[in-house]
């Protein structure tokens, strides 16, 4: 997907799973701004943008970095807010979260059964 912003073109591509392990370890670098946040969600994540700003830049920066493919020091010197709504949505739509959403909310998930034994190895 295509962000033009200042004249600019930005293409955003859908991240392969290193990249998303990656970006996921940043996020992990924000939790009290993801907490207060609720639901992690584009339009959550929008909102919540100002305040990240002031509390949290460098995360922040590094986030939208890892998930743009965009240097964070052009998205710290040349995006105003605006823009940096626009690429969060294109994020969130080149990779699917709302459908990986609703993919996982569908998994049957059996919780694992534990057997405890008496046998621990050891001779009484």
């Amino acid at each position: 997907m295509i962000v033009k912003i200042d004249n600019k073109e930005y293409k955003i591509e859908k991240l392969a799973l290193g990249r998303y392990a990656e970006l996921l370890g940043a996020l992990e670098k924000i939790p009290e701004q993801l907490n207060a946040m609720g639901e992690v969600s584009e339009e959550n994540l929008i909102k919540a943008l100002p305040k990240m700003l002031k509390e949290a830049l460098p995360e922040l920066l590094e986030v939208i970095s890892l998930g743009s493919g965009i240097p964070k020091e052009t998205i710290e010197k040349e995006f105003g807010l605006t823009d940096l709504a626009k690429v969060v949505k294109a994020i969130f739509e080149v990779n699917e979260f709302k459908e990986l959403g609703k993919v996982l909310e569908g998994l049957p998930i059996r919780k694992a059964k534990v057997v405890t034994s008496k046998d621990n190895g050891l001779k009484e």
